[in-house]
């Protein structure tokens, strides 16, 4: 089995990427999906959450409160360690289970968005990185998420930047051009790792 890690920036089309190589019937673990789901009302997770930090951060429907949770998070260093701690041992369980599951298949995504940054990079078999050019990705994130170029400038800045990414990664999916074009290379280098 080889287990790719795909990674990217804001706004660089991994999840076009993503979506693609599904398409094509490979199977992936998407972390951001799972740690909402690791989270969700009757979860285990939102169980330690609760424990953690009180029934205060749980809405009255029984749903996390994300706003409230985010509020402080961002302004507490180790409740933000603790937050962190729940979520991702939860995505890490989750992910062993998948890599189990799939232990016969030939190709397996791991989607992961910090993959470098949290280390991740050096349990994959190949690191497959999307990038396009920062004037792009301020374009489109701005269009994605309604938000201004400040804001779109800071959340890069808050990121490792392409370049330090570009040092772990054994394939650099250029999306600047057409999804088209995106496709089609995908589909070839994926072809090339099936042996096909």
């Amino acid at each position: 089995m080889i287990v790719i890690g795909l990674t990217g920036g804001i706004a660089s089309g991994k999840s076009t990427v993503s979506k693609e190589l599904a398409r094509l019937g490979i199977a992936i673990h998407d972390a951001d999906v799972v740690s909402r789901m690791v989270v969700a009302k009757g979860s285990e997770g939102l169980k330690q959450i609760e424990e953690t930090f009180g029934s205060d951060y749980l809405t009255e429907e029984g749903e996390l409160n994300r706003p409230k949770m985010a509020e402080l998070v961002f302004h507490d260093n180790d409740a933000r360690q603790k937050l962190n701690h729940i979520v991702h041992t939860a995505v890490r369980q989750d992910r062993a289970k998948f890599l189990e599951e799939h232990k016969n298949d030939k190709v397996v995504v791991l989607d992961v968005p910090l993959l470098i940054e949290n280390g991740l990079y050096k349990n994959v078999d190949k690191v497959w990185l999307v990038m396009v050019s920062e004037a792009e990705q301020i374009k489109r994130a701005m269009l994605r998420d309604n938000a201004t170029e400040e804001q779109v400038k800071a959340r890069i800045k808050a990121q490792m930047s392409f370049e330090e990414k570009k040092k772990h990664a054994d394939l650099i999916i250029d999306n600047s051009g057409s999804m088209e074009e995106t496709i089609a290379f995908v589909q070839k280098e994926l072809a090339k790792l099936l042996g096909e």
